[in-house]
Parts: C-alpha cells; sequence; structure tokens
C-alpha cells in the first residue's frame, strides 16, 4: 500500500485528500481479482470509518465512484458520528 495526499483543485477551491495505491508486488504476486476484491472492501470500510461522502476506487478498466448513500450502513454510522 501507498498513501500519498493528494490535492483536488476546481476553479477557485481546493480540498486537501489522499490517494491509497495497491500493487501487485512480485515478489508476494496475488490474482487481479484477490486485488479488486481488497481495493473494494478497503473503500467500503474507510467510508464507513472515517465517515466519507464518497470514495472512487480507480483501476484499469474502469473508476467504480461509491456515494455515502449507496452505501446501506453509511448514512447511519456517518450520522452517529
Amino acid at each position: 500500500m501507498r498513501v500519498s495526499e493528494c490535492y483536488y483543485l476546481v476553479m477557485d477551491y481546493m480540498e486537501v485528500g489522499h490517494e491509497l495505491a495497491a500493487i501487485n508486488y512480485p515478489r508476494f504476486p496475488r490474482e487481479r481479482e484477490e486485488l479488486n476484491h481488497f481495493m473494494a472492501e478497503l473503500r467500503e470500510h474507510l467510508l464507513i470509518e472515517f465517515g466519507q461522502n464518497r470514495i472512487t476506487v480507480v483501476w484499469d478498466d474502469m473508476m467504480p465512484f461509491i456515494d455515502m448513500m449507496e452505501h446501506p450502513n453509511a448514512e447511519q454510522h456517518h450520522k452517529a458520528n
């Protein structure tokens, strides 16, 4: 895993965020499906644990976006914090 600070810039708005990256490390190779499953699980965990409104996971061939309102437990957890 790599965690990097990043900035989201839109016109005159700036927000600090983080980028998490996972690679298929050659010394400990994993199947693509295993990595995809891990990142999807991490996305949902971070969405709930940190009360995020939205999280995007980027893969080579797709970029699924999950919103807090799309996750069945996220809204309840977000309101509780």
